[in-house]
């Protein structure tokens, strides 16, 4: 008997979703709602196990990355998350805190969104964790619940796949429970696939990349004495962050500034990110350092294959250098040898980034809401200040 046979909750048939068939009926399932930080933490083995099977979820979705966030943004806000048995065994979890929010002073509702979502953080491809063979069900089950049985007025969920179950089970939910039309913004992203070897991705880049990624490091090493390093310790992460941060701030301070590290609470949740994401084995956090000096740092993860940027920063004195692409460059390799098969360059429209992938990706922030007062209000709000 395989795992998966072996994990199926009872009274669950064999058969797949991808047939057409659910392998559980809705009324099998039971959510719960989950209100406590020791109940948060009790799911972590649990959310481990479903991460691992949903080839969908990424970094933003692991436990440790939630659990982080909520101990750093969540002082004003309730936990909301829900979990969904069959049998008693867990086969979906739904990541969500409520909190009272306000637009423009005037509209004020009970909202839930994803945890990780809200503060100065904008992550991206935020999912509901499920069993592959009951994700249709489960999500059914957890979006069924939002819309008729939770108290609130407010459904804000961000960067959500079109084309997945979740977004389908909203709308159908919104419609059958008389809520109101979604408000909709979408955004795009890069990614591709990565090929097992990084001759192989060489060849897929264009000819005039190929000759500039020797280029640049033929230029870097005729600046001096140049050192590259993969930080393993914590004294070596605690050194690199610091560098990052400083870096970023003064390659931007020309620019009018950079929303990034402007925090002590974002500062302080990427360090602790970075610490627990170390001892899993997924942070890719490198530094460049010319003449003994640390001219650059990329900062990055890599996580169920995939290969996330989330921040580059370096010394504007040395940008004639390329030190960005040469980061991006030897991130790359590294995590073709660890076996990363994705390349994702998260938010932020660059013309650099097209270097690197050539795929887009596109996701949906929506909103949900009950009056249609409070949507008429919303769609005037979103008019004068965006989304």
């Amino acid at each position: 008997m395989s795992n998966a046979e072996k994990n199926k909750p009872k009274g669950c048939t064999n058969q797949s979703i991808t047939n057409g068939i659910e392998p559980c009926p809705q009324s099998d399932i039971s959510v719960q709602v989950i209100t406590t930080e020791i109940e948060f933490d009790a799911l972590a083995e649990d959310w481990t196990h479903l991460h691992d099977l949903n080839a969908n979820a990424g970094l933003f979705n692991r436990w440790y990355w939630n659990r982080i966030w909520w101990q750093h943004y969540g002082q004003s806000s309730s936990l909301y998350i829900l979990v969904a048995r069959t049998q008693e065994r867990i086969i979906g979890i739904a990541p969500l805190y409520q909190s009272m929010t306000r637009r423009l002073k005037v509209i004020k509702a009970n909202t839930v969104q994803f945890i990780g979502s809200g503060g100065d953080t904008s992550p991206d491809d935020l999912i509901v964790l499920c069993h592959p063979d009951y994700e249709a069900a489960a999500t059914k089950a957890f979006c069924q619940h939002l819309f008729t049985e939770s108290p609130f007025t407010r459904i804000r969920l961000s960067d959500i796949d079109m084309a997945s179950p979740l977004f389908k089970s909203l709308l159908e939910s919104a419609k059958v429970a008389r809520w109101n039309a979604p408000l909709q913004k979408s955004q795009h992203r890069l990614v591709d696939s990565l090929p097992e070897t990084i001759s192989e991705f060489e060849k897929k880049l264009s000819r005039n990349a190929r000759k500039q990624r020797k280029r640049r490091r033929a230029k870097l090493t005729r600046a001096g004495d140049v050192s590259f390093n993969f930080c393993s310790t914590a004294d070596e992460i605690d050194e690199a962050y610091a560098a990052l941060i400083s870096l970023h701030q003064k390659r931007f301070a020309t620019k009018g500034g950079s929303d990034a590290f402007r925090t002590d609470r974002y500062r302080s949740f990427h360090l602790d990110a970075m610490r627990s994401a170390h001892k899993q084995n997924e942070l890719k956090l490198l530094t460049l350092a010319l003449d003994g000096q640390i001219v650059g740092v990329e900062y990055a993860y890599l996580c169920g294959g995939k290969l996330s940027f989330l921040q580059t920063g370096f010394d504007p004195e040395f940008q004639h250098l390329s030190i960005g692409h040469v980061l991006m460059m030897l991130t790359i390799d590294q995590a073709i040898i660890d076996g990363a098969n994705t390349i994702d360059l998260l938010k932020g429209n660059y013309d650099y980034k097209k270097t690197y992938a050539k795929h887009t990706k596109t996701t949906v922030d929506v909103e949900f809401v009950k009056s249609k007062l409070a949507l008429g209000l919303l769609k005037l709000v979103t008019a004068i200040r965006g989304w």
